[in-house]
């Protein structure tokens, strides 16, 4: 961590959103790997030593910009998330927060930082996947999980949604048709837990 990373000095903190306000914006035009540091801090207004005092490097404030653009609405969409049949307007809602930024977020697929960030945001989504699991459970679904298999089976949602998000984004699809897609996969996976569960039951019943 830098000495100024979290320092809520008011110079600091002018100088911190200075950069990532213009990192933000120049993401809109320049692909990661066209973007120079000269560019950002030239275009922020601030000094290149006064950048290393919030930033290790490039990447580091690249991918700083990148969580603002893309987390609040990630963290938006958890806080009201329903699996259910409404669950397509609420991806589709999510897919809308993020268009102010559409080029920011296509040219940050596939950069130097998009590991760590699409790793976030498979947090965000696999934290609030797990508690509905744990809510539908405690609701009285017979299920034997073990805590590591609950927790791959949240990961693995939030890392398909993530993949068709992403894929819709690459694209140029409408919302409501990557909501769609993903409403799809929820609306498969009933079906074959519903058949799993039917046939478990009769050899249940068997025994």
């Amino acid at each position: 961590m830098t000495p100024r990373e979290l320092s809520m000095d008011p110079r600091a903190v002018r100088t911190r959103t200075a950069l990532l306000n213009a990192t933000k914006e120049l993401l809109l035009h320049y692909r990661v790997d066209e973007l120079s540091l000269s560019q950002i801090v030239k275009y922020a207004q601030v000094s290149r030593q006064a950048c290393y005092e919030h930033f290790h490097d490039k990447d580091a404030l690249i991918l700083a910009a990148a969580c603002d653009i893309c987390l609040p609405a990630y963290k938006s969409f958890v806080d009201d998330i329903v699996i259910d049949e409404t669950y397509p307007d609420q991806v589709a809602r999510l897919v809308k927060h993020l268009e102010r930024y559409d080029k920011a977020v296509k040219h940050l697929i596939n950069s130097s930082v998009h590991g760590h960030l699409n790793d976030k945001i498979c947090n965000i989504l696999a934290d609030a996947y797990l508690k509905k699991i744990y809510t539908q459970i405690e609701s009285g679904e017979e299920i034997a999980l073990t805590e590591e298999t609950l927790r791959d089976t949240a990961r693995f949602m939030a890392a398909g949604t993530q993949d068709i998000l992403i894929d819709g984004m690459l694209r140029d699809r409408e919302h409501e048709e990557t909501a769609q897609r993903v409403e799809n996969v929820r609306a498969a996976l009933d079906l074959v837990i519903g058949a799993l569960r039917a046939t478990s039951g009769g050899a249940a019943d068997e025994q």
